[in-house]
């Protein structure tokens, strides 16, 4: 296989065993796939009114780090907020649960504590149409519709992540829906037909999207429920002795912070659960395709949700070479205007291209799980010292040194300290101002760092730049970006994150390849030229 092949294939995420010549693009073309559909949604005014539509383009320009300012973001929030349901609206107050869920989703990853007010009535609705056996569907049938449950449960996760009141017999009764609508062959039909027991019974119109949409679905319900490995890590099982939890409290009557919520009470068999994913999972690996005949757009994106949550909870040794075969697929699609036209429309089925190409669902994944912020610093495991770590939304992290200037600067210039991880830490929780002062003569001797061999260095290089939030230090970070050692990458993600006042950022997972981080390095560089036009950057 040719290197243009490998580093092909590496640029749409990392492939399980050899790479194989599955895309014929690179990374940049995938990018300029991104931005013409994004310039097709922002220039759109008007172009689909459906409220559903105008929350899924609001939606996607967030994912892509547009401005939350940005026209058609306000536009999406004045739409929603023109459309709430009052409490004592009827059940068909919505034709369908599309636009309610998508409202509050985009308002969720918006801003939960701002737009709370709006947030809450959209969320008393979703409760209320939920029907008795748990799925959501058409309000003149008694039918279950696997299309918006999928919607629904969505909703249901980022409203329980977001800190809302979630009541645990909601999402038992979704689930237990769900897995009682599973047809014997593994798939998922359109309108559910409940088993009367735990074994599959026949569906009608079994395909691709509803199984993805179903599967997605189990997987968050399951993360809600704990019954998700990395939840029940966070549940503290297996830790050492000497980790000491700390729960974060919120004030009442307000959303948590994102992070990793308590998981709820299952109430279902968790071996049946167990036995229908697997059987899901093994009709996906049988009659897998990238471009199904129906609503492509809207399976991608489907799929792409489904495929972040089970390779949270199992891993990515599915043999599945899903995203590099979508994206394929969205490439060889996108028309002239940069957009996408399927069977929802070019409005809605540009932004399903969109969110699956950015991966949109890992990234809010991440954001939840407190990647950057909850691990530990150096990202090493225990510190030496293991009577100074601790348990912070799930996850162990180094204890704060808080040791006198000279101290740190000293700790830090021996990476083989015990107190390493811990000064780290300070740096990482110091005021700006007080970085400022501890490093206000130092600033060349710390870009030096950037370029040592040993990465103990370059980390702490990064995270003294990070500390200082001053924008004249962002080309060092992005530069930092692209560096080979993990730890060293994800500090200068999270330093850039903080320096923009971005929690979201511009992607760039734990397990980043070299092309992805090339890709995160380009976005951060378009953000960093809108605020300094003709900056330079540096190779690295």
């Amino acid at each position: 296989m040719s290197s243009l092949l490998i580093a092909a294939a590496f640029a749409f995420g990392l492939l399980m065993g050899p790479p194989r010549p599955a895309v014929g693009q690179d990374a940049a073309a995938v990018n300029r796939a991104i931005e013409r559909g994004i310039e097709l949604l922002a220039g759109q005014q008007g172009a689909d009114n459906r409220l559903g539509a105008e929350a899924l383009v609001g939606l996607t320009l967030l994912k892509f780090g547009s401005n939350p300012d940005h026209p058609r973001i306000q536009a999406a929030v004045e739409a929603v907020r023109a459309d709430l349901p009052a409490d004592d609206a009827p059940d068909g107050t919505f034709s369908e649960v599309y636009s309610p869920a998508l409202a509050t989703i985009f308002l969720i990853e918006l801003d939960p504590v701002r737009h709370r007010e709006a947030i809450d009535p959209l969320w008393r609705y979703l409760l209320r149409v939920q029907k008795p056996h748990g799925a959501w569907g058409y309000p003149d049938r008694k039918t279950g519709d696997t299309s918006m449950t999928q919607y629904g449960v969505l909703a249901m996760w980022e409203a329980w992540r977001a800190g809302l009141d979630v009541p645990p017999d909601r999402v038992n009764a979704v689930l237990g829906w769900l897995l009682k609508t599973q047809d014997p062959s593994g798939g998922f039909g359109y309108q559910g037909r409940p088993s009367p027991a735990w074994q599959p019974i026949q569906q009608s119109e079994v395909r691709h999207s509803l199984t993805a949409a179903a599967l997605g679905s189990i997987y968050m319900c399951a993360d809600m429920l704990g019954v998700d490995p990395q939840a029940d890590n966070a549940a503290g099982e297996g830790l050492p002795g000497v980790v000491r939890r700390v729960e974060q409290e919120k004030p009442p009557g307000q959303p948590a912070a994102p992070g990793a919520p308590k998981p709820l009470k299952i109430a279902v068999p968790t071996s049946v659960l167990r036995t229908v994913q697997q059987r899901g999972n093994a009709w996906m690996k049988e009659n897998w395709s990238a471009n199904p005949d129906q609503w492509t757009f809207y399976y991608l994106y489907a799929l792409e949700r489904y495929m972040t949550f089970r390779e949270r909870a199992e891993g990515e040794n599915h043999g599945l070479n899903w995203y590099p075969e979508g994206a394929e697929n969205l490439l060889r699609k996108q028309e002239g205007d940069g957009g996408w036209r399927g069977q929802a429309g070019t409005t809605a089925d540009t932004a399903f291209a969109l969110l699956f190409l950015m991966r949109a669902m890992k990234d809010t994944v991440e954001e939840a799980a407190g990647l950057g912020e909850g691990l530990m610093v150096g990202g090493r495991g225990l510190p030496k010292a293991t009577d100074a770590v601790e348990v912070r939304r799930g996850q162990v992290v180094a204890r704060s040194l808080d040791a006198p200037a000279e101290q740190l600067l000293a700790i830090l210039d021996d990476p083989d300290d015990p107190r390493y991880d811990q000064a780290l830490r300070q740096l990482r929780e110091m005021p700006s101002e007080t970085a400022r002062r501890l490093f206000q003569d130092k600033e060349e001797a710390i870009r030096r760092r950037l370029a040592e061999a040993n990465p103990e260095r370059r980390l702490a290089a990064v995270a003294a730049l990070s500390a200082r939030e001053n924008l004249d230090a962002a080309p060092w970070l992005i530069a930092a970006l692209t560096d080979e050692d993990r730890r060293v990458s994800l500090a200068a993600r999270d330093g850039l994150r903080r320096l923009a006042r971005r929690p979201e950022g511009f992607g760039l997972n734990a397990d980043a390849t070299a092309a992805e981080k090339i890709l995160a390095a380009d976005r951060w560089k378009k953000w960093y030229r809108a605020i300094r036009p003709g900056a330079a950057f540096l190779d690295r």
